[in-house]
This record gives C-alpha cells, sequence and structure tokens, in this order.
C-alpha cells in the first residue's frame, strides 16, 4: 500500500491577493486529506482545484469553499477521485500570518 504524506505549502501571506500550493500527484491514491493550518489574522477563502494536465485548473464544488478565520485547522477528506492532480488556492481579503497545507494520501500501489 502507498502512503504519501507532502507539505504543499509553508509561507508567509499578507495582504490581499491569491497563494496557491504546489500540485499533488493522486495518481493510483484510493484517499487523501489535506490539513489547513492558519496563524496571525489571515481571513480569506480555501478552495481545491483539481487537474489532468497540471495546466488547465477546475475549482472543486465539493468540498464547498472553506472561509477561513486564523488562527485555524482545517482538514478535508477526499475518496475516490477520478483526476490526476489536486491543489489549494488560498485568496486571502485580509490580515497577515503563515498558511501551512500538508497532503497525505493512500492506497493502491
Amino acid at each position: 500500500m502507498r502512503y504519501d504524506t507532502e507539505e504543499l505549502n509553508n509561507a508567509p501571506v499578507s495582504g490581499a491577493g491569491i497563494t496557491v500550493s504546489d500540485s499533488q500527484s493522486i495518481l493510483s491514491l484510493i484517499d487523501f486529506a489535506i490539513q489547513t493550518t492558519t496563524t496571525g489574522t489571515l481571513a480569506g477563502t480555501l478552495t481545491y482545484q483539481a487537474s489532468n494536465d497540471r495546466v488547465n485548473w477546475a475549482n472543486l464544488l465539493v468540498p464547498a469553499p472553506v472561509a477561513v478565520t486564523s488562527p485555524s485547522t482545517y482538514c478535508d477528506n477526499f475518496a475516490d477521485a477520478g483526476y490526476y492532480y489536486i491543489r489549494a488556492q488560498y485568496q486571502n481579503t485580509t490580515g497577515a500570518g503563515n498558511l501551512l497545507i500538508i497532503f497525505n494520501g493512500k492506497g493502491g500501489s
């Protein structure tokens, strides 16, 4: 069974703007989870995006975008995903702090 844990983002964020995490291949994974931890006074929206070619990205509707307030930790679980790549997009509205995104996958070979 394959297990995969990767840090997709660990960086300071300040002011209005968009931060996009590194993408992660989920090929051969059965389940995966993404944990996001924020510090400071960040306030914004967390969205997940999927792609089959790492060029064209589509916002996932499930789970729905999350309104983020800091400090906090969010964890979303995914199962039976049919796309090849996943990444997180965080749109900061106000505040400053750190954005840490950790991916964990399991299953397959």
